[in-house]
């Protein structure tokens, strides 16, 4: 009274049906979006996706795409640093500036600072004003 050995594409076909259901069941129980991939010992894929395939794809595709943009974009920041570090020694005033001089810097000085935290906002970048020295922290969404 040993259990029988059962076709494995009976098996197989039936195992994907279950999780194909139970994938659907999550989906809408939780109102998340989900792609579901499956291989068959073929390398048949069979595919589940809840709105559609595609349109998660489209989503999860434009996302690594901003991802990687934003990671290739970290260069060009650092030269804008640099030109930026550049700026800023240019419209240094010397040792002997004047009260006249030093305020000019110091509202340039303000210019860029009120241009970067603009930028930092357009990023979602919050800037942790806690101590004198901000750290920046990027917004994620929950």
């Amino acid at each position: 009274m040993g259990r029988r050995k059962m076709n494995m594409k009976a098996t197989f076909s039936k195992r994907r049906k279950g999780l194909f259901r139970e994938a659907a069941n999550v989906s809408s129980s939780s109102g998340s979006e989900m792609v579901v991939i499956v291989l068959s010992s073929e390398n048949k894929p069979y595919v589940f996706g809840n709105p559609s395939v595609d349109s998660v794809l489209d989503r999860f595709l434009s996302e690594q795409d901003s991802y990687d943009d934003h990671e290739g974009n970290q260069e060009e920041d650092d030269i804008d640093v640099e030109k930026l570090q550049v700026l800023l020694d240019k419209h240094k005033p010397n040792k002997h500036a004047g009260v006249d001089e030093l305020k000019k810097y110091k509202a340039y000085v303000e210019g860029i600072k009120k241009r970067v935290e603009r930028k930092m906002d357009s990023l979602g970048i919050k800037l942790d004003n806690s101590s004198e020295i901000g750290y920046a922290r990027e917004e994620r969404d929950q």
